[in-house]
């Protein structure tokens, strides 16, 4: 689409989600207005119970309605959620019957997800195709998840909650380094939607990584490398809030592993470290322990390691920045 924010990459600006034939749907427009009201995750126990209970009925009515080829009713019969395959739901269901309709990640390898698509969201040109690393040994190919536009709509505002509350405030100003290229906010849906939320509310973002020219067969993961230029460029950056965003592999390479003369040349290419986020910064970071070394058996580990070298601040005598799991959502 040509108004994708991050040189032609990542999840379009405007998503035009009132051109989808589900935009009037009434569950979808039920979870927009719930999403918009207020910040769900500051709702107190009970709250969150209720609405969750309000809820499961609305969702499950919904892919009855959208449902192609009676997969969905088939599926909930077959999985005890419905009555007959016509789609009429048994009374009394609860949240814990959820259970019954999980579905393993390698279901969603491949094409696995295709035959699970209502059939008003088909259309790839209203969507995103998201893809895993694909480096989970004895799978066939990466998990494959189609998110339409609307679908990436609910994400930017449910995924600002999520972040707003894992803060303790609106993130809605301040400067954005995520230590990864913004081409692959094209597959990546931790690069894509976090950047997405972040540009949404108004803040700079930066890539701290590009995409290198090499070999025909080989991957993205094998080309990437540092961008320097963007690299400095936010860590001069003088605001009092910026927010580094960075993989546990990402900190390892930055932080932990250059020794000796690598480490002294990192120096004086970045002037860092020690990286300035500023009184009000948060390092944000994510993803698992593929690609570390054995030794590495936590993300806790990386953080205690790096934590001297990202400061609340802007100076050497700042406390080391705050920390936010952005998968887990918890503070380390």
């Amino acid at each position: 689409m040509s108004n994708k924010p991050f040189n032609g990459n990542g999840i379009p600006t405007n998503l035009n989600e009132s051109s989808s034939t589900l935009y009037n749907d009434e569950y979808f427009q039920m979870l927009k207005k719930t999403l918009t009201e207020k910040n769900i995750v500051n709702n107190s126990r009970e709250e969150t119970k209720n609405l969750q209970k309000s809820l499961l009925y609305p969702y499950l009515e919904f892919f009855i309605r959208n449902d192609k080829n009676d997969f969905y009713k088939k599926l909930f019969f077959n999985r005890g959620i419905a009555k007959n395959q016509n789609g009429n739901l048994k009374d009394n269901l609860n949240l814990i019957d959820l259970i019954k309709l999980r579905v393993h990640s390698d279901d969603l390898r491949a094409d696995g997800q295709q035959q699970r698509l209502i059939h008003q969201d088909i259309n790839k040109e209203e969507g995103m195709s998201f893809i895993s690393s694909g480096t989970t040994v004895g799978t066939n190919g990466p998990v494959n998840v189609f998110r339409s536009n609307i679908s990436l709509s609910l994400s930017r505002l449910t995924n600002g909650n999520l972040i707003d509350w894992s803060i303790g405030k609106t993130v809605d100003e301040g400067e954005t380094l995520f230590h990864m290229a913004p081409e692959m906010t094209n597959f990546l849906a931790f690069a894509a939607i976090g950047s997405d939320f972040l540009r949404d509310r108004g803040l700079g973002v930066r890539f701290g990584a590009k995409v290198n020219s090499g070999p025909a067969d080989s991957t993205i993961w094998q080309r990437l490398g540092p961008d320097i230029k963007q690299m400095k460029s936010f860590f001069k950056d003088k605001s009092s809030t910026k927010y580094f965003i960075a993989s546990g592999v990402g900190l390892y390479k930055m932080f932990m592993e250059p020794k000796g003369i690598k480490k002294l040349m990192m120096k004086l290419a970045l002037s860092a470290p020690p990286v300035y986020l500023g009184d009000n910064g948060v390092l944000m970071i994510g993803g698992g322990l593929k690609r570390l070394p054995a030794t590495i058996t936590s993300l806790d580990q990386i953080v205690k390691n790096t934590g001297d070298f990202i400061l609340a601040g802007n100076n050497k005598n700042a406390p080391p920045a705050p920390v936010i799991d952005m998968l887990g959502l918890k503070s380390l």
